[in-house]
């Protein structure tokens, strides 16, 4: 655990309890059996990621993210996410705003200058990313792009 918002804690998820985030990744990526999953997600661990998870009181997985890590020639270090996906019953969408208020202070914590996030057309990501200093584009395999500077400045990717 390290970071926490009044009813929900961020944790970071080990290997033995990737499972427990199976149902919800497979509502962003339903071709992957739980044991791609698993496999998948150990890589990811292996090359300096790691999987990241909004928890309940109950124990129960509100909210899951895959990050990573990479160099990139002209953008520098950056988080990359591969997997955002969360529960949630409001539409103010409290659940992902904490996931992602939880990469951005990841990101420097990795020694990252910025965040980019993939995710489905027509996926939402919270206002406060919404700004100015983000930038979204198509791409061919029917996902988008979004990317940010951790502070403050524009990377596109």
């Amino acid at each position: 655990m390290w970071f926490e918002m009044p009813g929900l804690t961020i944790i970071d998820l080990e290997p033995d309890e990737l499972a427990r985030a199976w149902p919800l990744v497979r509502i962003v990526s339903p071709w992957l059996n739980p044991e791609a999953w698993q496999g998948s997600a150990e890589e990811l661990m292996a090359h300096g990621g790691g999987v990241i998870s909004v928890v309940a009181p109950d124990g129960c997985l509100h909210g899951v993210a895959t990050y990573e890590p990479i160099d990139k020639s002209r953008a520098g270090r950056v988080l990359y996410v591969e997997t955002l996906v969360t529960f949630e019953l409001s539409r103010r969408a409290p659940v992902r705003q904490f996931l992602c208020d939880s990469l951005e202070r990841l990101a420097p914590a990795l020694g990252c200058d910025a965040i980019a996030v993939s995710m489905p057309v027509g996926g939402s990501v919270p206002k406060s990313w919404r700004s100015a200093d983000w930038l979204a584009g198509a791409r061919s395999d029917s996902r988008q792009a979004a990317s940010r500077r951790c502070a403050p400045r524009l990377l596109f990717s």
